[in-house]
């Protein structure tokens, strides 16, 4: 058996080859620092339709912030702690989208879920730190209120509230007043879908990187393989 893992920094540790030992599976760890579910969403894709064989394939896929994104084939980040380029900086402020981001990262889920289940292939997605499905609310919450704030109050140590005046900022054609994304979440599987809410992925991050020690990685272990069985 094979187990393939892909997601950002929070797969780019010890646990992966933890559980991959334990099962006795052969282990392709194709996660990157840094990684967007744009990008994710279309590297599986391409791993996976690359495949001769994907009957002895398990897919583990760690999801990241939606706030993301894959352009020319680099992962950005704008609005982490300050932009890291000019091209973080032109993202978050003439082409980012706080509510479209979300969208796309549900619709990401539930493509992957589909895709992975027409081939058959068992599989098992996990929000390692941010939990995607509890942002209808405030979705709902930033439209009454035309709010300024772009990100959410992400709980961990890397982000902070980024402001753009929204007078500046219009809406594309496809904008409909009708926000579904409830509708869309309630499609997921939760039989294959952890989030960090879960008993299953809690970890203590005990060093001052936010990214979980060795001690968290076995806990994740040893709860991804209950998940999986």
């Amino acid at each position: 058996m094979r187990l393939y893992v892909i997601g950002d920094s929070w797969c780019v540790n010890e646990w992966p080859e933890l559980l991959s030992n334990e099962l006795n599976y052969k282990l392709i760890n194709d996660s990157v620092n840094g990684s967007s579910n744009d990008w994710m969403f279309r590297r599986l894709i391409e791993w996976v339709s690359c495949q001769e064989n994907t009957d002895d394939l398990f897919v583990i896929v760690g999801l990241t912030s939606p706030h993301r994104r894959e352009e020319n084939f680099n992962n950005y980040h704008p609005g982490a702690d300050g932009f890291a380029n000019e091209i973080d900086k032109f993202i978050y402020e003439k082409l980012y989208d706080n509510e479209l981001a979300h969208l796309q990262s549900i619709s990401y889920i539930l493509a992957i879920q589909e895709f992975l289940k027409n081939k058959k292939i068992n599989y098992l997605l996990y929000d390692s730190w941010y939990n995607i499905l509890n942002c209808e609310k405030e979705l709902i919450s930033n439209r009454k209120s035309k709010s300024k704030n772009k990100f959410f109050n992400f709980d961990t140590f890397h982000f902070h509230e980024l402001h753009l005046i929204e007078d500046n900022i219009r809406k594309g054609v496809y904008y409909t007043d009708e926000l579904n994304i409830g509708k869309m979440i309630e499609k997921i599987d939760l039989n294959y879908y952890l989030k960090p809410a879960d008993d299953s992925i809690k970890i203590q991050r005990k060093n001052d990187t936010g990214h979980p020690n060795y001690e968290d990685c076995i806990n994740m272990k040893n709860r991804l393989l209950r998940y999986m069985k």
